[in-house]
C-alpha cells in the first residue's frame, strides 16, 4: 500500500457513528509514534509534572478520548455495517433507475461502493438553486463538492472546480429511506424546472 495515513470519522453523519471521534491508521512507524505522542494527553501531563518547566517542549496535543457511551454507540454501528451498506446500495440501485439522465448527470452504479453520499450533476441548474428548491420541497439537500481551500486564499484554483462546485449536488441517501421518500425526492429533482 502506497497510503502513509488514512483519516476516518466517525461523526454522527457519516456510515458508521460513534457521535464524535474519528480514527488515524498509518503503516508508517515514525508517523505512528508522533501520532501516538500527540494523542495522549494524559501521559504528556503525568511526564511533564515531572519536569522542570524549562525543560517542557510545548507540541499541540489533543485528548482523544471517548466516552464508553461513544464506544458502544461505535461498536453497535459495526455490527450493522452490512445492512447499512446494502440499504445504501439499494437506494442508490432506485435512484439510478428512475432520476432523469437528460436533467442530471448519474454515476454508473458500482457493487464495491458504500454510498456514503449519492452525488448527481446538475446540468441545467447551480448548486444554491437547487438546494432552495429541494428545501420547499421538504428535503435536505447539499453540496456535493465544497470550495477548495484555493477559493478562500483567493490564489488560482484548478480549472474545472468552479464547475464540480457550483454543479455537484448531493441528494439524500441514508439507511431506513423509504421508498416512499426515495420517490419523493426523485419526483421533486425529476420536475424541477428553472
Amino acid at each position: 500500500s502506497r497510503q502513509r495515513i488514512i483519516i476516518s470519522s466517525f461523526h454522527s453523519s457519516k456510515v458508521i457513528s460513534s457521535v464524535e471521534g474519528g480514527i488515524i491508521s498509518t503503516n508508517d512507524k515514525s508517523l505512528f509514534h508522533k501520532l501516538e505522542i500527540s494523542t495522549d494527553i494524559l501521559k504528556i501531563n503525568r511526564d511533564e509534572r515531572l519536569m522542570p518547566p524549562t525543560a517542557i517542549k510545548y507540541n499541540l496535543t489533543f485528548s482523544c478520548r471517548p466516552s464508553e457511551l461513544n464506544f458502544i454507540w461505535g461498536y453497535l454501528q459495526l455490527k450493522q455495517l452490512p445492512k447499512f451498506i446494502r440499504e445504501r446500495q439499494k437506494s442508490a440501485k432506485y435512484y439510478l433507475q428512475k432520476l432523469d439522465k437528460n436533467k442530471y448527470s448519474i454515476p454508473k452504479y458500482n457493487s464495491s461502493t458504500t454510498y456514503y453520499r449519492f452525488i448527481i450533476g446538475l446540468k441545467t441548474s447551480t448548486v444554491p438553486k437547487m438546494l432552495v428548491y429541494l428545501k420547499r420541497k421538504g428535503i435536505e439537500g447539499g453540496r456535493g463538492v465544497y470550495p477548495l481551500l484555493s477559493h478562500y486564499l483567493k490564489i488560482t484554483s484548478p480549472k474545472n472546480a468552479a464547475t464540480a462546485i457550483n454543479r455537484s449536488l448531493s441528494i439524500p441517501l441514508y439507511p431506513g429511506l423509504e421508498v416512499k421518500q426515495l420517490n419523493q425526492i426523485i419526483t421533486a429533482l425529476n420536475n424541477y424546472d428553472e
